[in-house]
């Protein structure tokens, strides 16, 4: 009759190790398949950070779009002064794309974060060219315009430092490269702890 009676439990207890393995395997399923969507952006805008920064000092498509942004930051301070004015373009092409990533923080939508913080960091590339290029004089500037990095190291009696400066801004730009590509570890560390966050949904609102 025992043996009879564990007959009857085998089949039982593999149909249970049977659902077992199945919902194990379905929670690993979505789990992972979070992880990947949570990665995806990551995973596109490497390649994008690894280009940038091999084609130092080449002209692209996003910097056309920051030469906008930066002649747009030299006409809003022209008013503060001659070397706030020089030093317009340069801070434009810094607050336009932080003021962005802070929108999409407050409002709790990382992609809008993670892309501008990115672009933030493509922008002090952009920047690193520009003023190691101050005791150069190699590239082609708007209108043959002011170099605007020649005359604000120059008022400090600091160009022969350009080159140094250029390095600062690539170093900068590879820091926030690597924030902007970590930003799945610490953007929902941040953003539930401010109750007032709306939700995603809100941003079209």
């Amino acid at each position: 009759m025992i043996a009879s009676f564990k007959e009857f439990l085998i089949p039982i207890d593999q149909k249970m190790n049977e659902q077992i393995g199945i919902i194990s395997m379905a929670i690993i399923n979505t789990a992972l398949k979070e992880q990947i969507k949570n990665w995806a952006l990551s995973l596109f805008l490497f390649p994008w950070a690894v280009y940038f920064l091999a084609n130092y000092g080449k002209y692209t498509l996003l910097d056309q779009i920051n030469l906008i942004i930066h002649e747009a930051g030299h006409f809003f301070f022209m008013f503060f002064g001659s070397l706030i004015h020089a030093a317009g373009g340069t801070i434009m092409q810094i607050i336009f794309p932080l003021f962005l990533a802070f929108y999409f923080l407050r409002h709790g939508y990382r992609p809008g974060v993670q892309l501008f913080i990115f672009w933030l960091g493509q922008n002090l590339i952009s920047i690193s060219v520009y003023a190691a290029d101050a005791n150069k004089l190699k590239l082609r500037l708007l209108g043959n315009g002011k170099h605007d990095w020649l005359y604000m190291l120059g008022r400090f009696k600091l160009l022969e430092s350009a080159d140094l400066a250029g390095d600062i801004f690539l170093y900068l730009a590879v820091l926030v490269f690597i924030l902007a590509l970590m930003t799945p570890l610490w953007f929902d560390r941040i953003v539930p702890s401010a109750s007032s966050f709306p939700s995603q949904r809100s941003i079209s609102n």
